[in-house]
C-alpha cells in the first residue's frame, strides 16, 4: 500500500472517533441541561415561597406598628402623663 492509503485509513478512523466523541458530548450536555432545568424549577418555586413569607411578615409588621401608634394616640387622648 502506498502512504496515501494509510493516511486515508487514519483519517477515516479519526473522523469516526470525532463523530463518536461529538455524540457522547451532546448526550452529556443534554443530561447536564436537564439536571439544571430541574434545579431552576425548584429555585423558582423557592423564590415564590419566600416572596409569600415576606408578604406575610410585612403585613404583620404594619399591624404591630399600627397597634403601637393606636396605643400612643389613646394614651395622649386619655390625658397622657397628667393622669399619673
Amino acid at each position: 500500500m502506498s502512504p496515501q492509503y494509510d493516511d486515508a485509513g487514519d483519517l477515516r478512523a479519526r473522523v469516526v472517533a470525532l463523530e463518536t466523541w461529538k455524540i457522547e458530548r451532546t448526550v452529556e450536555s443534554a443530561r447536564h441541561d436537564e439536571r439544571w432545568k430541574h434545579l431552576d424549577v425548584r429555585f423558582n418555586q423557592l423564590d415564590k415561597d419566600i416572596k409569600g413569607v415576606t408578604t406575610v411578615l410585612s403585613r404583620l409588621n404594619w399591624i404591630v406598628i399600627s397597634g403601637i401608634a393606636v396605643a400612643a394616640m389613646s394614651f395622649i387622648i386619655g390625658g397622657g402623663f397628667t393622669r399619673l
